[in-house]
């Protein structure tokens, strides 16, 4: 469902409304709360998904600079490109431990 299933439209404010007890949803008085809980995963989830693009592009890039030649030898073989790439792993790495943790903590 994603984006599309949300709503963006301002939401019309109801004052003054009787709800039963059956439709409640956690505590009374607590939805802010049970709101922004609900953000507190949110961000593991959209951090995973930027960290897993963030993997498969270096994985691509590494590829081709192993099958693309230039001067009778890979990309990979020059010490710029391999330094790079090796930049580019060591930003990435670091932002995973969070997110393992993370999902270590809700097992």
């Amino acid at each position: 469902m994603g984006r599309m299933g949300s709503f963006y439209r301002r939401f019309p404010l109801i004052k003054d409304t009787e709800v039963s007890e059956k439709y409640l949803l956690g505590q009374e008085g607590k939805g802010f709360y049970a709101c922004m809980e609900g953000f507190n995963v949110a961000r593991v989830v959209v951090a995973a998904a930027c960290l897993g693009g963030a993997e498969k592009c270096i994985e691509i890039a590494a590829d081709y600079a192993k099958q693309r030649k230039a001067f009778g030898r890979t990309l990979s073989k020059f010490q710029g490109i391999f330094l790079r790439s090796g930049r580019s792993i060591y930003a990435v790495r670091p932002a995973q431990d969070p997110v393992d943790a993370r999902r270590l903590d809700d097992r």
